[in-house]
């Protein structure tokens, strides 16, 4: 599932994954229980190289393609007084 899913994220007709995916990196604060991991901003890319070619040892073709960015909510601030 996770392997189709990546697959179809950096495609054009995958925007409609890309709300999914912020949810998914907003939320680590619940997963990991800590707020200060709260994520204030971030850009998203897709990166990709291919294997090294036989007897060779670095990989090639890097290439890196920004998909979206996003700034998290401000954070609600409570009132005085408890109101």
């Amino acid at each position: 599932m996770w392997g189709m899913y990546f697959e179809r994220v950096h495609d054009s007709w995958g925007v409609d994954l890309w709300d999914a995916m912020k949810s998914y990196l907003l939320a680590l604060p619940r997963r990991t229980g800590r707020a200060e991991d709260a994520l204030v901003s971030a850009d998203v890319y897709w990166v990709s190289d291919h294997a090294p070619r036989a007897s060779e040892h670095e990989p090639y073709g890097l290439a890196q393609v920004k998909l979206f960015s996003f700034e998290a909510p401000a954070p609600s601030v409570a009132r005085k007084n408890g109101d």
